[in-house]
């Protein structure tokens, strides 16, 4: 079987999810065209800091279950899973509401002090985190279930909803990025009930309180490894937020909308796919020579990865700022491609800690990621200007690439010996 054969399971299930992401993104780049122009520099660098806010609140609000559920339902089998996915989606959603009102508390006391501007989506946050977090769990469902193709059907039935709101609300002369906020919410939220009725849940009155101890321990590592990878992004944002002037600010922000294409629909794709994939492979071969041999292969990641990143964007920019000097922001694109590859290489360059059961190291690895990231960020864009920071942000994480790697050909040379 050939990691790259189009008629393979794994090449076949990363086009599914491909084509499932398209529509989503879409309907994020209509918005970047529709609402960036309409934004003052410094509500453009703020989005870009709210939806790095927003991962990092749902990383920590998530709790690690999505690695343990999927354990869960190879273990019980999916005749069985409903107790833990109603279990998890209940707990998600409580979680997702107090991660949502102590981040919007937050932006809240920045805007009190002149740190914030853009004041008016911040009230939404709360609503955006608990339907991110129970459709989570749906999604997380249906990819263990192979079904796939149901996701590329729903997401191609969101866009619409998403673009008629959002069009209603810019029509309503609401704020651009309120208008964004409650498209999405909007959106999700009738995907959210479709998904309750098709999973069956609502019938279930069983609760698997075991399934969250147990999910939650294996998952805390998990989560803690990118919690830490995405506070970095965290630090990045902020620094040029608030370390920089409000042009390069602008620049960042506008980054940002134009690569999210790459992050959503390649990345996202191919680590849907891997991790639909990694117990299969490790199953076939304990040893790990498969997934090894998988997780070399995946380089072509990164090879194809910067000219679809920069063609993407570049296209993005010609329909929204067509009148603007696109090599006035490349440097700030490549520098997030790199970041945004590396994210995708680290997911099978791990194979390793999936071998053990074990997410310890990565956590380690990722910890000493972000105290680099902490110190030498902010410094360095303050004492030697953004051409440094630039370079300095697109290389710290794939020393973590390598690292984990060292590791997973460590425990696979380990593991070949027995």
């Amino acid at each position: 079987m050939s990691f790259f054969n189009l008629k393979s399971p794994f090449a076949k299930t990363w086009l599914t999810f491909f084509f499932a992401s398209i529509p989503a993104v879409f309907g994020s780049v209509w918005a970047t065209i529709r609402t960036t122009s309409l934004m003052s520099n410094v509500t453009v660098a703020e989005w870009a800091i709210l939806s790095v806010s927003l991962t990092v609140v749902g990383c920590i609000s998530q709790l690690g279950l999505k690695p343990g559920y999927m354990q869960e339902v190879t273990d019980v089998g999916k005749n069985n899973r409903l107790s833990a996915l109603a279990t998890a989606t209940f707990t998600l959603v409580i979680s997702g509401f107090f991660g949502g009102a102590t981040l919007g508390l937050i932006f809240y006391i920045l805007y009190l002090f002149s740190f914030w501007e853009n004041i008016s989506a911040v009230f939404l946050l709360p609503l955006h985190c608990i339907l991110t977090n129970a459709i989570m769990m749906f999604h997380t469902d249906l990819r263990i279930l192979g079904k796939a193709s149901l996701l590329a059907r729903l997401s191609i039935i969101q866009v619409p909803v998403f673009i008629f709101v959002l069009e209603l609300s810019l029509l309503n002369k609401l704020d651009p990025l309120v208008s964004f906020f409650i498209a999405g919410c909007s959106s999700n939220f009738l995907l959210l009930v479709f998904l309750i009725l098709k999973s069956g849940i609502h019938r279930n009155n069983k609760l698997n309180i075991n399934f969250i101890k147990r999910s939650i321990s294996m998952g805390l590592p998990v989560m803690g490894s990118l919690l830490s990878r995405y506070s970095c992004d965290m630090i990045v944002v902020a620094t040029f937020r608030w370390a920089v002037d409000s042009q390069l600010a602008g620049s960042f922000g506008i980054a940002t909308r134009l690569c999210e294409p790459l992050m959503a629909v390649y990345i996202g794709s191919f680590q849907m796919a891997w991790g639909a994939h990694i117990y299969t492979w490790i199953k076939k071969s304990p040893s790990g020579n498969l997934v090894h041999i998988y997780s070399r292969r995946s380089w072509m990641l990164f090879v194809i990865g910067i000219p679809v990143g920069l063609i993407t964007a570049f296209l993005i920019w010609t329909v929204s700022f067509s009148e603007g000097n696109f090599d006035s922001i490349v440097l700030f694109i490549i520098m997030l491609i790199s970041r945004i590859l590396a994210f995708g290489m680290a997911s099978s360059m791990s194979y390793g800690q999936t071998m053990k059961r074990s997410y310890k190291e990565g956590f380690k690895i990722n910890i000493f990621e972000l105290l680099l990231t902490l110190v030498l960020v902010p410094f360095t864009a303050v004492y030697y200007g953004a051409s440094a920071t630039l370079f300095l942000c697109a290389l710290l994480p794939w020393i973590s690439v390598f690292r984990i790697r060292s590791y997973s050909k460590k425990v696979h040379f380990e593991e070949t010996q027995l």
